[in-house]
């Protein structure tokens, strides 16, 4: 199944660094022959043929801070030559590696620099995946393709504080934000709570009235009480919360339902789930109606928000 992007933009590994003990960064740029269209034997339908395929020279920036993309990853054969010889890569990751066929994931655009058409993506090393192999074992020259991007942080004006909340699939975003804020000393105040240590995070942007909270150790974080203890202040604030996706229901319940905060002043994605494949199975297992269900709501153009509760609803009332 092809994804659904207007156009896809090559690019390949210029080089790729170790940000921290879990977090691999890597360096995107032009690609010889960047234009056309793509190789098949690679990305296999994930990509539509019929699909414009431009260079990453053409790529714009959607100016979010937290902007993502869908991102198209090469079958195994792209890199399981790795797992033989001297140099082989870890075998977790050759395991992966063999398993993948091409495949999409959606990640945050870490930083893109228009000046050299260049930008870095940062991959948790989680220790399974596809995209987290890709990235253990990625080297210079390999291609990717990358999606048109799309962010959601944007704080009313009127804001007195800013809460950046999630675990470590969100601190590419909160890095950047934070990067950006910067530049910008009479910007609100951030609170960054990171449901990691910080040990394993790279260095942050801090200005002097920022600050972050830190996960003891390996003693999880409470997002959601954190997330409390956060907005019971008077003062008018912007929470942006990205992670788990049973947590983030939890918080946006609390947002949207508890408090009644207005949509502009609030922003929560779940980036991935816990509970996976369970998850899939129990969809998967409920056939086309469930999709019926949910593309009717999508239908009736209501606000996005209003949308999710019902969608919300659907799959409360399915166990999901």
């Amino acid at each position: 199944m092809s994804t659904s992007d207007a156009v896809w933009f090559r690019a390949a590994v210029l080089g790729t660094a170790r940000v921290a003990r879990t977090m691999m960064r890597v360096t995107l740029g032009p690609v010889s022959g960047g234009s056309g269209h793509t190789d098949a034997a690679l990305f296999g339908e994930d990509v539509d043929a019929s699909t414009p395929v431009l260079g990453i020279e053409s790529f714009i920036s959607s100016g979010r801070a937290d902007e993502f993309l869908s991102i198209v990853f090469p079958g195994a054969s792209a890199q399981t030559d790795r797992c033989d010889g001297e140099d082989r890569t870890d075998a977790d990751v050759c395991s992966a590696l063999s398993a993948a066929r091409p495949f999409t994931r959606y990640y945050t655009v870490r930083r893109w620099d228009p000046a050299t058409c260049t930008m870095e993506v940062d991959f948790v090393l989680h220790g399974h995946g596809p995209a987290a192999a890709w990235a253990a074992a990625a080297r210079i020259g390999d291609v990717i393709m990358l999606g048109s991007p799309r962010g959601h942080y944007a704080p009313p004006p009127g804001t007195s504080w800013i809460a950046l909340v999630g675990d470590a699939t969100a601190l590419p975003a909160i890095a950047r934000i934070l990067e950006e804020h910067a530049d910008h000393p009479d910007a609100p105040p951030v609170v960054a709570v990171l449901d990691l240590a910080e040990p394993d995070a790279p260095p942050l942007a801090l200005r002097p009235t920022d600050r972050v909270v830190w996960a003891a150790g390996d003693e999880p974080l409470d997002l959601l009480a954190e997330v409390r203890r956060l907005t019971a202040r008077a003062e008018r604030g912007y929470v942006w919360f990205s992670g788990e996706a049973g947590e983030m229901r939890a918080v946006r319940r609390h947002l949207r339902h508890e408090l009644r905060w207005p949509t502009s002043d609030w922003m929560t994605m779940g980036y991935w789930r816990r509970d996976a494949e369970r998850w899939r199975r129990r969809f998967d297992a409920l056939g086309p109606a469930i999709s019926e269900e949910l593309d009717a709501v999508y239908a009736t153009g209501d606000d996005d928000e209003t949308m999710r509760d019902r969608a919300e609803a659907i799959f409360a009332a399915h166990g999901l």
